[in-house]
């Protein structure tokens, strides 16, 4: 098909990798409060927590999370220091 139909002007982000499948979880039932399309994949050993298809206001939100995320000594603790604010 055209670039039109792959290219929608959204796009899906990885916020986090985890070895234990409930630190995964529980990070994207955070995310799911906010974005409301957060998603668990298994990759190898890992739980990747993805947030797909944002656009516009979503996106700016999502760049805040990732600058939380970038601050955090250990992304584990994200849980505890991650302020994802409706």
């Amino acid at each position: 098909g055209s670039p039109g139909t792959v290219l929608d002007g959204t796009f899906t982000v990885q916020a986090g990798a985890f070895v234990n499948v409930a630190n995964a979880t529980r990070f994207r039932d955070q995310l799911t409060k906010v974005f409301g399309d957060a998603y668990v994949i298994k990759f190898r050993d890992f739980y990747r927590v993805r947030v797909g298809h944002l656009a516009g206001e979503d996106a700016a939100r999502m760049q805040k999370l990732l600058d939380v995320l970038e601050d955090l000594d250990d992304v584990q603790d994200v849980y505890h220091n991650a302020l994802l604010d409706e």
